[in-house]
């Protein structure tokens, strides 16, 4: 019994050590890159037959917090995307699923995650999303992921969309529906930080 609950202790241990050593978390990695998504029709509002294309491209040299960096291959670059019609009489924000959005481009994980194709340049992913309701939608980059590339660098990966103007107007429409002043805030600042939020307006 004795030698039983040894092993167990040093298994645990071992566990324990190992989950928390940063150097196997990506979390722990400061290594920022901040990247912008292009939309096709930066319009406040679009029809309900138009076809919302979001592309991401990796440029040949990338900038991070540290340095400048070519790049040669790519193992990685992918982040969690959600797009959403905003629910005011429920109050909830109604994430959409395949096939409302589909990728030209690059792939989709567990329906929230986008990745680059990583076999051949250029690398990229492209997002298209044709609505079937009308009605107020965000994106949302719900946090920073992974880019890894050249088999040994590795970053925190931001993106966020590259765009004059996010129509915080409508973030202001549907704010008060989800706790007013805080809500509308907290979303300013996720896209001050790097991984943006857009808003437009389905016809």
């Amino acid at each position: 019994m004795k030698k039983y609950i040894l092993k167990s202790c040093i298994f645990i241990s071992i566990v324990l050590i190992t989950s928390c050593d940063p150097d196997n978390k990506p979390i722990f990695n400061t290594e920022q890159v901040k990247l912008k998504a292009n939309i096709n029709n930066p319009n406040e509002i679009i029809t309900i037959n138009d076809t919302l294309k979001i592309t991401l491209q990796l440029p040949d040299t990338i900038t991070s917090n540290t340095g400048i960096y070519p790049v040669r291959s790519l193992q990685e670059c992918s982040f969690p995307m959600h797009i959403s019609l905003i629910d005011t009489i429920n109050r909830r924000s109604v994430l959409q699923r395949p096939p409302t959005y589909w990728v030209t481009q690059g792939s989709i994980t567990n329906n929230s995650f986008f990745s680059m194709n990583t076999q051949n340049k250029p690398y990229g992913v492209t997002i298209n999303f044709k609505p079937t309701q009308k009605g107020i939608y965000y994106l949302e980059v719900t946090q920073p992921w992974n880019l890894k590339i050249n088999n040994g660098y590795d970053a925190r990966l931001y993106v966020n969309f590259d765009v004059v103007d996010k129509h915080y107007n409508l973030l202001n429409v549907i704010a008060p529906y989800f706790g007013g002043q805080s809500f509308y805030q907290a979303l300013v600042d996720k896209d001050a930080q790097g991984f943006g939020v857009y808003f437009f307006k389905v016809n």
